[in-house]
C-alpha cells in the first residue's frame, strides 16, 4: 500500500474534527501607508492584508504618538480577500500632532502587524524643496486656519455679539494673504508662498484670539483683558482633554464588547472599573478647571485600556491554544479507536504503523501550525482514502455492527436502554442501501457518521460512570456531614435535600434513554453538590469537594468549576444590584486566578489553599444572594420578583428530585418529571436575562408537569396497594 493510501486511512480519524477546527495561523499582518513622512494637519490612511479566517471578526488598528499616547483606534471590516483599509486619521490636536515617530499596530486574532511613520511640524516645510506636494500641504493648513476663524465668526454672530470694524478689516487682509498664497502655490513660487502663508496664519491667530476675547467679555464684563490669551489656551486644552476622554470612552466600549463576546475573565471587568474611576477623576478636575491635574488620570486611563487590550489578545491566544489541545486530545482518542478497527479489519501493518506515527506527531507538535499541517496533509487525501476503504466495506459494516451490539449489551446489562442505538443502526442500514445502489461515496459518509455517533455515545457512557462515582462520593460526604450536624436544623435540611437530589440523579441515570437524560442527571448532581457546600459552610467544615490525588488535572478541574460558578453568581449579583455580593465574587475571581498561576508553576499545595479560599468567598456570596441582604440602595420590584421566581424554581427542583426517587420504573411519571426539569432549566436562563414573565410561565409549566407526575405516581401506588391487599385477602 502506498504512502498516500496510508494517509487516506488516517483521514477517518480526523475528518470530523478537521472540518470544524478554526484557522490558527500565526502570521504577521501586512500594513501599508501612502507615505512615511507626514506634516501636522495631514491625514494618514492605513491599509493592509491578513490571513482571513472569519469575515465577522474586525481588524483592530491603533496609532500611538511618540509619547505612547493613543492617537487613534478603529475596528475595521475585512473583505473576502483579507484586505482592509482605515478611515483617514487627521494628524492634529494635542495627541496627534506631536512631532516624532508614530507607531501603528494592527491585531486580528493572534495575527499582528506593525509599521511606523514620521510626523513633522509645519515649520519643517521651510527646510524642504518647496515644490509640489509640500506647497499644497501648506495651502491646506492656511485654508484650515481660515475655516476655523470662519466658524468662530459665525458662532460669535449667533450669540448676538457685534464684531468691531478693526477685526473685520484684519480679516479682509488675511483673506488677501490667502489669495496671494494660492497664486504663489500655483506658480510654484516657494518663497512667496511661505511668506504669504505665514502672514495669513499670524493674522488668523490674532483674529481668533480677539473673537474669543469678545465672547469672554460678553460672559463676564469684569474679566481682565490681559487674561484672555491665557483663557484661550486653557479653553483649548480643556477642549482637547474632553475630546481625548470621549475617544477613550469609545475605545473602552469597543473593548468591553470584545470582552463580552469572548467571555473574558473577571479581571478584565475589574480593570474596566479602574478605568471608569480614572475617567471620573479626570472629568472632576476638568470641571474644577484643573487642566494639568486632569491629564494624569487620563493618561492612567489610557494605559489601563492598553493593558486590557493586551490582556484580551493574550486570552484569545490562550483560548485558541486550549482549543488546539482539545483537538489533539480528541484526535488521539479517535486514532486509538481507528487502530483497533484497523486490526479488526485486517488492514496491512503499515497502515496501523502510519496511524501510530500520526498520533506521535500530534503529541510532539509544539505549535498550532504543526497541528494544522498534519490535518491538512490528511484532508488532501480524502477521496483516495474513500476508494481504498470501500474495498473493505462489508467487513467495516460487520465490525461496526458488532461494536454497536457490544455497547448496547453493556448498557442493557446496566438496566438501561437508549434510543440513539436505533438511530445508529438506521445509519448503518442506510449506508448498506446506498452501497448496493452504487452510491459508494454517500455510503462511506453515512458509515463514518455512524462510527462518530457511536464513539460519542461510548464517551458519554464513560462520563456516566464517572458521574456515578461522584454521586457515591457525595453520599459519603452527606453521611459525614449529617453526623456532625447535631441539632443544626438548617444544615440538616440542606443535607436531606442534597441526598434526595443524589438519589434523583441516580434514578435519572438508570432510566436514561437519551443524552438529554444524562444532562438532567448532571444538573441534579451539581445542585446536590452546592447544597452540601452550603451545609458545610453552616457547620464550618472543610470543603466537601470529592477528594482526589493532589495533581494538576484535578486542580484545573476544580478551578474551572469555580470559575463557572463565579460567573453565574456574578450575573445573579448584578441582576439583584447586590454590591457586596459583586465585590465578594470579584475577590473570589482574583483568588482563583492566583490559584491557576500556582497550578501552572506546580505549586499544588498553595493552589489548593487558594481554591479553598475562593470557594469560601463564593459560598459567602451565594448566602448573601439567597438571603437577599445588603441589596443596592436602588431596590425595585424586578429584583423582588426575580428572587421570588428563583426561590420557586429551587423548591420545584427539590420536588422533582423527590418524585424522581419515588417514580421507580413508571415511564409516564418520568416523562413528566423530565419535562418539568427542562422547563426549570429554561426558567433559570430567562431569570438571568431578566425575562421574568417568560420565566414565570416556564415555572408554571413545570409545576403542572410535577402535579401530573405526582398524580400518576400516587395512582400507581394506590393500585399496587389494592393488589397487595387483594392478594393478602386471597
Amino acid at each position: 500500500m502506498s504512502k498516500s493510501v496510508k494517509g487516506l486511512v488516517i483521514f477517518s480519524i480526523l475528518f470530523a474534527s478537521v472540518t470544524l477546527f478554526p484557522s490558527y495561523a500565526q502570521t504577521e499582518i501586512t500594513l501599508k501607508l501612502d507615505k512615511h513622512v507626514y506634516v501636522v494637519g495631514e491625514s494618514v490612511t492605513v491599509s493592509g492584508l491578513i490571513q482571513l479566517s472569519d469575515t465577522t471578526v474586525p481588524v483592530i488598528v491603533q496609532v500611538w504618538n511618540p509619547n505612547n499616547e493613543a492617537c487613534m483606534f478603529q475596528e475595521l471590516g475585512v473583505s473576502r480577500d483579507g484586505s482592509f483599509i482605515s478611515d483617514p486619521v487627521k494628524l492634529s490636536g494635542r495627541v496627534c500632532s506631536v512631532p516624532g515617530t508614530y507607531s501603528i499596530v494592527a491585531f486580528y486574532g493572534d495575527q499582528e502587524g506593525r509599521i511606523t511613520f514620521e510626523l513633522q511640524a509645519p515649520a519643517a516645510i521651510t527646510s524642504s524643496n518647496g515644490n509640489g506636494e509640500r506647497l499644497q500641504t501648506l495651502l491646506e493648513i492656511v485654508k484650515k486656519s481660515k475655516q476655523n476663524v470662519d466658524n468662530k465668526i459665525r458662532d460669535v454672530k449667533e450669540e448676538g455679539i457685534a464684531i468691531p470694524d478693526d477685526i473685520m478689516e484684519m480679516y479682509k487682509g488675511a483673506l488677501e494673504e490667502v489669495r496671494k498664497t494660492e497664486d504663489a502655490v500655483a506658480a510654484d513660487d516657494s518663497s512667496s508662498a511661505k511668506q504669504h502663508a505665514k502672514n495669513a496664519l499670524q493674522a488668523f491667530k490674532q483674529i481668533f484670539s480677539a473673537l474669543v476675547l469678545l465672547e469672554s467679555e460678553a460672559e463676564d464684563k469684569a474679566a481682565p483683558v490681559a487674561a484672555a490669551s491665557s483663557d484661550l489656551e486653557k479653553a483649548e486644552k480643556v477642549s482637547e482633554l474632553k475630546q481625548a476622554i470621549a475617544r477613550a470612552k469609545e475605545f473602552k466600549n469597543r473593548l468591553r464588547n470584545i470582552a463580552t463576546t469572548s467571555s473574558a475573565d473577571g479581571t478584565i471587568e475589574t480593570n474596566f472599573a479602574a478605568f471608569d474611576k480614572a475617567i471620573v477623576e479626570a472629568e472632576g478636575h476638568l470641571e474644577e478647571g484643573n487642566v494639568d491635574d486632569a491629564a494624569k488620570p487620563l493618561a492612567e486611563a489610557n494605559q489601563i485600556l492598553h493593558d486590557i487590550q493586551k490582556s484580551l489578545m493574550q486570552q484569545a491566544k490562550e483560548k485558541r491554544q486550549s482549543k488546539a489541545e482539545k483537538f489533539v486530545e480528541r484526535t488521539i482518542k479517535r486514532i486509538d479507536e481507528m487502530v483497533e478497527d484497523a486490526k479488526a479489519l485486517d488492514l496491512p501493518q503499515d497502515v496501523i504503523d502510519a496511524l501510530e506515527n500520526v498520533k506521535e506527531r500530534l503529541r510532539a507538535a509544539t505549535s498550532i501550525n504543526e497541528i494544522l499541517s498534519i490535518a491538512r496533509e490528511i484532508n488532501n487525501e480524502k477521496k483516495e482514502y474513500t476508494e481504498e476503504k470501500g474495498k473493505n466495506f462489508e467487513r467495516a459494516v460487520s465490525h461496526l455492527e458488532s461494536k454497536l451490539q457490544k455497547v448496547r449489551d453493556d448498557v442493557s446489562q446496566a438496566g438501561r436502554s437508549m434510543d440513539v442505538f436505533d438511530r445508529i443502526q438506521q445509519m448503518i442500514e442506510e449506508a448498506k442501501t446506498q452501497w448496493s445502489s452504487g452510491n459508494k461515496e454517500s455510503a462511506m459518509n453515512m458509515l463514518e457518521k455512524a462510527e462518530r455517533t457511536l464513539s460519542q455515545i461510548i464517551e458519554l457512557m464513560q462520563s456516566v460512570k464517572r458521574l456515578m462515582n461522584e454521586l457515591n462520593n457525595l453520599e459519603t460526604i452527606a453521611t459525614e456531614l449529617k453526623e456532625k450536624a447535631g441539632d443544626n436544623q438548617e444544615a440538616l435540611d440542606a443535607i436531606d435535600k442534597a441526598v434526595t437530589l443524589v438519589n434523583g440523579s441516580k434514578n435519572a441515570i438508570m432510566g436514561a434513554t437519551s443524552e438529554q437524560d444524562i444532562m438532567i442527571a448532571k444538573s441534579m448532581y451539581e445542585q446536590a453538590r452546592q447544597l452540601l457546600e452550603m451545609a458545610r459552610e453552616m457547620l464550618g467544615r472543610p470543603s466537601v469537594m470529592p477528594s482526589e490525588t493532589n495533581d494538576s488535572n484535578r486542580l484545573k478541574k476544580v478551578a474551572e468549576a469555580l470559575e463557572q460558578r463565579a460567573e453565574r453568581l456574578h450575573k445573579v449579583a448584578e441582576k439583584q444590584q447586590n454590591d457586596e455580593a459583586v465585590n465578594i465574587v470579584m475577590r473570589a475571581i482574583d483568588v482563583i486566578e492566583k490559584a491557576k498561576q500556582m497550578i501552572s508553576e506546580e505549586h499544588y499545595g498553595d493552589a489548593e489553599s487558594l481554591l479553598k479560599e475562593g470557594n469560601e468567598l463564593l459560598n459567602k456570596a451565594e448566602i448573601l444572594l439567597k438571603e437577599g441582604t445588603k441589596v443596592s440602595s436602588k431596590p425595585n420590584v424586578v429584583n423582588d420578583r426575580s428572587k421570588e421566581i428563583t426561590q420557586e424554581i429551587h423548591k420545584l427542583e427539590i420536588m422533582a428530585a423527590e418524585l424522581m426517587a419515588k417514580a421507580g420504573d413508571n415511564e409516564e411519571a418520568h416523562d413528566h418529571i423530565k419535562e418539568a426539569i427542562g422547563d426549570l432549566n429554561g426558567a433559570k436562563e430567562l431569570v438571568i436575562k431578566g425575562e421574568l414573565d417568560q420565566a414565570k410561565s416556564k415555572v408554571d409549566d413545570a409545576r403542572e408537569h410535577l402535579r401530573m407526575a405526582k398524580q400518576i405516581i400516587e395512582k400507581g401506588n394506590n393500585g399496587e396497594e389494592k393488589r397487595n391487599n387483594k392478594n393478602s385477602e386471597g
